[in-house]
């Protein structure tokens, strides 16, 4: 299982409108059915995208390469301030079952 996370910077005024593409996320619209778990977590300046899943860093780096795939995206890019980038899985801890 592998874990990847990318992180964006907001600019200014685009927390509202991530506060409206994260609902539509929850309304079923989800970035893609690759990835075992998938989030967005809000920031006050920063958005952070996670995913989860079998060879999850190729396959992030597959969608966003695919002009198709990747139309998720540009719902996103006028609202980050720079560029964003990926963060692999450094640490991870899970309680044993049981």
């Amino acid at each position: 299982m592998e874990r990847v996370a990318v992180i964006a910077r907001l600019n200014p005024e685009g927390r509202d409108r991530a506060r409206e593409l994260i609902a539509q996320h929850q309304a079923g619209h989800y970035i893609s059915t690759d990835f075992d778990r998938q989030a967005i977590f809000l920031a006050e300046g920063e958005v952070v995208f996670f995913f989860e899943g079998p060879d999850a860093r190729e396959k992030l780096r597959r969608i966003i390469n695919d002009p198709v795939r990747s139309t998720f995206l540009s719902h996103w890019l006028p609202l980050f301030d720079g560029p964003i980038h990926a963060a692999p899985e450094a640490y991870y801890w899970e309680r044993p079952p049981g």
